[in-house]
């Protein structure tokens, strides 16, 4: 799954089973972050992104 936000950035999401693995990404194309946690933590850190 891939969202995008309002200043371009990209966010890739992939699912694995309870874990998802999360890809931050500037409108460059260059890898900002890349992460490994819960289903949970995801939902959150994506609300939280999603809110401001």
């Amino acid at each position: 799954m891939l969202h995008t936000t309002a200043n371009g950035e990209t966010i890739e999401v992939t699912r694995y089973g309870s874990r998802v693995e999360m890809h931050l990404r500037a409108p460059d194309g260059r890898t900002m972050a890349s992460v490994n946690m819960s289903e949970r933590d995801a939902e959150a850190l994506m609300n939280e992104l999603w809110s401001n």
